[in-house]
């Protein structure tokens, strides 16, 4: 396994690096079920730097971020139940958001993010609720503008998407 990650390593570095970045996006909400998603997203000229969708970054991050302070790991059952119902954080987590929105704003400082693309998947409605929360707190406490899109599983509205995309693009400066 180390190899194979050592190869995958090698054939990144020797990748041309991405040119003409118009701004520097972060992706959260509802999983990314479509990579053709994140291709409009490139193709618009943003490149996604960090997320926070379902699945991904904030799914795997360091332990001690969702670990409650004093509290230790006694029992292997007891850290897998907390791993699969508390540490993933999807919204359907009473009391979670703030978690989420430091995390994701640890996210946008460290990655030094232009813009935060909140995707929700059509019919994940609590990452809707979600979303409006998290719009109205990232661009009123640290200044980053953001975009809420609905998109569906298909992709069928990919040029409403790209339209979309490049005006937020537009509007953070990266023209």
């Amino acid at each position: 396994a180390n190899q194979k990650l050592k190869e995958i390593i090698n054939i990144v570095k020797k990748r041309p690096s991405i040119k003409d970045v118009r701004a520097r996006l972060m992706l959260g909400g509802s999983s990314v079920d479509n990579p053709e998603f994140v291709e409009v997203l490139e193709h618009a000229g943003g490149a996604v730097v960090a997320d926070s969708v379902c699945t991904s970054t904030r799914t795997f991050w360091d332990d001690n971020l969702w670990m409650p302070e004093g509290q230790e790991i006694d029992d292997d059952l007891d850290e897998l139940v907390r791993r699969v119902y508390v540490r993933s954080l999807c919204p359907r987590i009473m009391n979670g958001h703030q978690e989420r929105l430091k995390f994701i704003k640890s996210q946008i400082k460290n990655a030094k993010v232009d813009g935060l693309i909140l995707q929700r998947i059509e019919f994940c409605d609590l990452h809707g609720c979600e979303n409006m929360l998290l719009e109205h707190e990232i661009e009123e406490d640290l200044g980053i503008p953001c975009l809420s899109i609905d998109r569906e599983h298909f992709l069928g509205d990919t040029g409403r998407l790209r339209t979309r995309v490049e005006a937020f693009l537009e509007k953070i400066g990266g023209q």
